[in-house]
């Protein structure tokens, strides 16, 4: 008897290279046979889309070396205001303060990467 369960429990990985410059391992699996819940992937720099998957998707950043320093200082500064919203707040991501924080990281990448 043919075991269809192994067909969805290999996990495939790959090295990609995100728009800003950011090398990645990103490890795909496509977990459990007829989920159809969708997993992403994103540049923790640029936050561009590098995988997108029906099942498990997950990354690791493998090397920065050719991220522009403003992009890495855009970062450092978001993942600091996280860090001091986080203290006053704790997770609750849903606050008008956290999204003008999201905002305002996302119009620095705007501003770098145009």
């Amino acid at each position: 008897m043919a075991d269809y369960q192994s067909d969805f429990e290999q996990t495939v990985t790959t090295d990609r290279t995100c728009k800003c410059g950011a090398v990645y391992s990103i490890s795909e699996n496509d977990g459990v046979p007829g989920c159809r819940s969708i997993e992403t992937f994103d540049c923790k720099y640029c936050c561009a889309e590098l995988a997108r998957n029906f099942g498990e998707c997950d990354g690791k950043l493998i090397d920065d070396s050719k991220v522009c320093e403003s992009l890495k200082k855009a970062r450092q500064d978001y993942d600091q205001a996280v860090e001091r919203y986080v203290k006053k707040h704790g997770y609750n991501w849903g606050t008008d303060e956290y999204k003008r924080i999201l905002d305002q990281w996302h119009s620095m990448i705007k501003e770098i990467t145009e």
